[in-house]
């Protein structure tokens, strides 16, 4: 198997959705970062000299049309309507699904916030107070 980069991607989300065409079609495929991509999206969560996808060199062809046709699909709208509606957990309306999953996830993070703040609370309550009364104690 000779490898070949068939494109680079700019983010994670234009990988997947190029694996996902591929791996659907039965083309296998990495991805590869390239010099110090990998340092990059260890620090900084993202690679600005992108995502090679590799595949093997017999399925060039194929990847390439298989590739230009969703992306072409995927720009006329009509992947993202066929994606949603196959959710489980979706009744189609996307606002509303986005919305509710973003509730749960504002309750989640006020409750961490208020256990950190609780956290410092009882810190500066045992450890600096009884530090501030023994300071001013002595003066």
């Amino acid at each position: 198997m000779k490898e070949i980069v068939l494109l680079n991607v700019k983010d994670e989300i234009e990988a997947t959705f190029a694996e996902d065409v591929l791996k659907d079609n039965g083309i296998q495929s990495m991805r590869k970062l390239s010099g110090f991509s990998g340092y990059e999206k260890l620090y900084m969560g993202t690679t600005y000299q992108g995502i090679d996808i590799v595949i093997d060199e017999a399925d060039f062809e194929k990847a390439s049309t298989l590739l230009s046709e969703a992306t072409k699909a995927y720009a006329e709208g009509d992947l993202v309507e066929d994606i949603f509606d196959e959710s489980e957990e979706s009744d189609g309306d996307f606002d509303a699904y986005y919305l509710e999953k973003k509730k749960k996830n504002d309750k989640i993070v006020n409750i961490i916030a208020g256990v950190i703040l609780l956290g410092f609370a009882i810190f500066g309550a045992l450890i600096i107070g009884p530090l501030v009364l023994t300071a001013l104690s002595l003066l």
